[in-house]
């Protein structure tokens, strides 16, 4: 298991070098990152500079997030779709093999067609992405506040779980958040019975706040908040996880450290909690 650098985790927007140094003067061997952001780099820039970036910061790309919109309409949702190849060949120049996305806990339209209609979607997805040896990772999202919409759709490990079997692609896992395992309320058996071999990419991250009262934009740094990461870190390092563990930390407000100071105290906790979980 290996920290991860987070786009959300420093509180505030990077420009890539400046991003890929404070990973580097952090002690951050991995980030994830925007892959429209790298293609429009390479484009104004050239391969050779991007790949210079990384090389010379001694970084590499774990992941990054599915810049599609499995909920929108038709017309938006192709072509979004026929743009991944191009940015899928952009992740394999980069040994990049992970790609992620969130679905909603509840919607307001009838969940069954919607589902059909996900399964479908996920499917092409994968398809594309399966060339470029690039697995797709679907996150739930448990808080209860989010859970406020006229019907549910997905929000714990086990429904995730489901869907994935429905969707039935070698390619497809779960991008597994210990902020979700926490709020959704599954249970440790739900995360025994996971295979690792399943699980595409984690996130990392803790909560201040009950279950049922905490906010999807109020996550704090791992070890700062009532999580038992320990639990869920020995988990994955007993079933062979060796990935990496992103630290998305969404808040409503910017932290009043500076991104340096909070890199390092999140590396430094992270690294904590990662050999206590070996011991």
């Amino acid at each position: 298991m290996v920290p991860c650098l987070h786009p959300t985790t420093a509180g505030r927007r990077l420009d890539l070098p400046d991003y890929l140094r404070l990973a580097r003067d952090t002690g951050f061997s991995l980030v994830d990152w925007d892959v429209t952001d790298i293609h429009s780099r390479i484009e104004r820039d050239g391969l050779d500079a991007v790949q210079r970036l990384f090389s010379e910061h001694q970084v590499a790309w774990a992941g990054f997030g599915l810049p599609i919109d499995l909920f929108a309409d038709d017309a938006a949702f192709e072509a979004a779709l026929n743009r991944l190849p191009d940015l899928a060949q952009v992740a394999e120049t980069f040994q990049v093999t992970r790609s992620m996305t969130w679905l909603w806990p509840s919607v307001d339209v009838k969940p069954v067609p919607l589902i059909l209609r996900l399964i479908h979607r996920c499917r092409q997805v994968a398809d594309l992405l399966a060339p470029y040896h690039i697995r797709f990772g679907l996150e739930f999202v448990g808080p209860h506040h989010l859970r406020n919409k006229k019907y549910p759709l997905l929000y714990t490990l086990t429904d995730m779980m489901a869907l994935i079997e429905a969707i039935d692609r070698p390619n497809v896992g779960v991008l597994l958040d210990s902020y979700h395992w926490y709020t959704s309320e599954s249970s440790l058996e739900e995360l025994q019975i996971l295979p690792v071999s399943k699980v595409v990419e984690v996130h990392i991250n803790d909560a201040s706040l009950s279950p049922q009262e905490a906010h999807d934009q109020e996550r704090c740094l791992p070890g700062e908040g009532q999580i038992d990461l320990l639990t869920f870190l020995r988990y994955l390092g007993d079933g062979g996880y060796d990935g990496p563990l992103s630290m998305e930390i969404l808040r409503r407000t910017p932290p009043e450290e500076s991104p340096e100071i909070v890199a390092q105290k999140a590396y430094q906790g992270l690294s904590q909690l990662i050999e206590a979980a070996k011991a």
